[in-house]
């Protein structure tokens, strides 16, 4: 954490700035590059393993409740969903990393 904030303040970054993602972190948008970071990998996996549970749910309420518990489960674990800035990763707001599990969930059930 405190190499995150020298770094941010060696390159006139926002505080919460972080320059290099965890492993386990999962990234954010398009391309081979973020979709085969080992934390996307590991998400993809795991979403894969409930897609089952997600599509039994009837309702869109439902849905995102069981989208919210995920979402809790991998922030208990201390996984972040991040967005690169060009310059920087940033960790998303609850609205986007919420659509990222429901739209991996969608795309896992048409494969």
């Amino acid at each position: 954490q405190e190499q995150q904030r020298q770094e941010a303040e060696q390159h006139d970054w926002p505080s919460n700035a972080i320059a290099l993602p965890r492993e386990t972190d999962i990234l954010m948008g398009r391309g081979m590059s973020k979709q085969s970071h080992p934390g996307t990998v590991q998400m993809m996996q795991y979403l894969q393993s409930r897609s089952t549970l997600y599509n039994n749910k009837i309702t869109r309420t439902q849905k995102n409740e069981f989208a919210n518990q995920i979402l809790k489960e991998f922030q208990t674990n201390g996984i972040r969903f991040l967005d690169f800035s060009g310059e920087y990763w940033m960790e998303t707001d609850h609205a986007k990393a919420h659509e990222k599990v429901c739209m991996s969930f969608r795309n896992i059930k048409r494969k």
